[in-house]
């Protein structure tokens, strides 16, 4: 991948690094977009929480302090990858989105204190400074979603039967709401769905759902009847 060195401004292919993991530029980076940009913003002027990891590291090369090189800037990205169960970024995204903020809420931008963040939100936080391997997500199919007019939302919430039960359901593969959608939608048994973001896990109910119970982050939808 073509690199250039930032320097005021200005790119050059010559002499960037990009601080990495067990480099001690890279703890220092990681500390200023986490505490010292909300500590003391007047240190970091032109950045804030949502500035990137380069630009974070420009500023500390261009201040001649912890040995941080011109780091490099990557051309813009192309390709998406929204973590799934079993990579480590799941992990940290998921760790991040229950307990994270909770536990070091100065960590996080206020955008993702708000209710309503999603996983790809914490997600595109991470790869932006560079933590627990993410790649840049990949945006919900909401379109896709939102002109679908097979089913229809019951209630932000996990699904219920009438008798108050979890019914009969099977757990297809899915990475996004379009794709529990879609497993839905390919078999005529299936008369509800239920998206829980946060563990990005589908439920495909095949017993009649009536009802839902408030819960955060689940969606239950249930197939229109002609």
């Amino acid at each position: 991948m073509t690199r250039a060195a930032v320097r005021c401004g200005v790119l050059s292919v010559d002499g960037c690094h990009t601080a990495e993991e067990n480099e001690a530029c890279f703890e220092h980076v990681r500390w200023s977009m986490q505490h010292g940009i909300t500590a003391d913003p007047a240190q970091y002027p032109g950045l804030t929480q949502e500035s990137n990891f380069e630009e974070f590291q420009a500023l500390l090369h261009k201040q001649g302090i912890h040995d941080c090189p011109a780091p490099c800037a990557t051309l813009p990205e192309t390709r998406c990858h929204t973590a799934i169960p079993g990579e480590a970024c799941f992990e940290h995204t998921t760790w991040a989105m229950t307990a994270g903020h909770a536990i070091m809420l100065e960590w996080y931008p206020p955008a993702l204190l708000k209710e309503g963040a999603r996983f790809e939100d914490f997600q595109a936080w991470l790869h932006k400074i560079h933590h627990g391997d993410c790649q840049r997500p990949c945006e919900p199919e909401t379109e896709l979603l939102d002109e679908d007019d097979t089913f229809e939302l019951l209630g932000k919430g996990v699904c219920r039967t009438a008798s108050g039960s979890k019914g009969t359901y099977d757990e297809p593969v899915a990475a996004t709401e379009a794709e529990c959608r879609a497993a839905c939608s390919a078999t005529s048994t299936c008369v509800a769905y239920e998206w829980k973001e946060r563990g990005q896990e589908c439920e495909r109910h095949s017993e009649a759902i009536s009802g839902f119970e408030a819960e955060d982050r689940h969606v239950c939808y249930v197939r229109k009847t002609v």
